[in-house]
Order: C-alpha cells, then sequence, then structure tokens
C-alpha cells in the first residue's frame, strides 16, 4: 500500500494534476530549456485535461539563471 501511495505521487500524471505541464518539440522531445526552441516552432503542451498546439512567436534567455 506505502509503494503504491509513493508510486501515485510520483507519477507524471500526478504531477500534472498539480497543474504543471509537459512541453514538447515537433519530434516529440521534452522542451527543457528556451534554448532548445526558436521562433516558428511547434509544441505541444500536455496538461491534466487535454493537449495544446502553439506556435513561438518569441524566446527569451535569462542572463543568469541561477
Amino acid at each position: 500500500d506505502l509503494a503504491g501511495r509513493g508510486l501515485e505521487t510520483t507519477s507524471p500524471f500526478a504531477v500534472l494534476e498539480r497543474g504543471y505541464s509537459i512541453t514538447r518539440d515537433a519530434a516529440g522531445r521534452a522542451v527543457r530549456s528556451a534554448e532548445e526552441v526558436s521562433v516558428g516552432a511547434s509544441l505541444e503542451t500536455v496538461l491534466a485535461t487535454g493537449r495544446v498546439s502553439s506556435t513561438v512567436s518569441g524566446v527569451e534567455l535569462l542572463e543568469d539563471p541561477e
């Protein structure tokens, strides 16, 4: 029971339910940094209740992300 609850709370679906999302590029790879995309790129964002398709209209990089 304890192991099952642990798996449930760390499941990607549970994370999505908490308001997070997963954004993927056209090849299906998860986007982890703004440096990985460029203006005009097609993206898919996976949410708890569906998916959103979008096209990048701008990219802003942080000077010092830490």
